[in-house]
C-alpha cells in the first residue's frame, strides 16, 4: 500500500433529550481515516471498532473537516460530500468542483474549498463564489479578522469575503507550499 493515511481524531460528547429519557450520544470517541481507495472510515479511538465506513467518489486529497456534527470532505474527482459525523450518512454530495480541489476551511457557515480557485459554498451545498487565479492553492485557506488568507503558486493572498463575491486585498510573493498560520 502506497499513498496517504490521514487521521484526525475526534473528541466525545452527549446530549439529553429530556429529563426522562436516556443519554443520546452525538459522536464517540472516533478516528477518521480517509484512504485512498476511495474510503472514509469512522473507528472508535477507545476500542478501535468501526463505526462505518462510507465509499467516496474518488479519493479524498485532504483531511476531512469536521463542523457543526457533519464531516466535509473533498475527492480528487471534485466530489464534495457532507456526511453526518454520528452515522456515517451522506447528507450532500455534489460533483461540480474541478479535479484539483484539494482543502476545505469552515468559518461562519461558509465552506471555503481550495483547488484551481477558491470556492465558497453555504453548508446545504449551495454555490456562493469562486475566486479565480488559474493556479492551483496548494494548501487550506484560513480566517483571521473575517478576511480569507490563501497560498499558491509562490502567492499569499489576503481576500475579502463578501456574501456572493471575493475579492483580493493584498497579494505577496512567499515560499513554495508556505503555510498561513492564524
Amino acid at each position: 500500500f502506497t499513498g496517504f493515511l490521514f487521521v484526525l481524531i475526534i473528541s466525545s460528547c452527549s446530549k439529553t433529550q429530556s429529563g426522562d429519557a436516556p443519554l443520546t450520544p452525538i459522536r464517540k470517541n472516533a478516528v477518521l481515516v480517509t484512504t485512498e481507495n476511495n474510503s472514509l472510515i469512522s473507528y472508535d479511538a477507545t476500542t478501535g471498532t468501526k463505526l462505518w465506513e462510507k465509499s467516496l467518489k474518488g479519493k479524498a486529497t485532504g483531511s476531512p473537516t469536521i463542523y457543526k456534527g457533519n464531516v466535509y470532505s473533498v475527492s480528487d474527482n471534485g466530489t464534495f460530500t457532507v456526511i453526518e459525523l454520528a452515522t456515517g450518512k451522506t447528507q450532500i454530495e455534489i460533483t461540480t468542483l474541478p479535479a484539483s480541489s484539494n482543502a476545505t476551511y469552515i468559518y461562519n457557515d461558509r465552506i471555503y474549498i481550495a483547488g484551481n480557485n477558491l470556492y465558497c459554498y453555504d453548508l446545504n451545498g449551495n454555490f456562493k463564489w469562486v475566486f479565480k487565479r488559474g493556479f492551483n492553492f496548494e494548501t487550506a485557506p484560513t480566517v483571521k479578522n473575517d478576511y480569507l488568507y490563501a497560498t499558491g503558486s509562490d502567492t499569499c493572498y489576503k481576500i475579502k469575503m463578501m456574501s456572493d463575491t471575493a475579492w483580493a486585498v493584498w497579494v505577496y510573493p512567499t515560499p513554495t507550499n508556505a503555510v498561513i498560520q492564524g
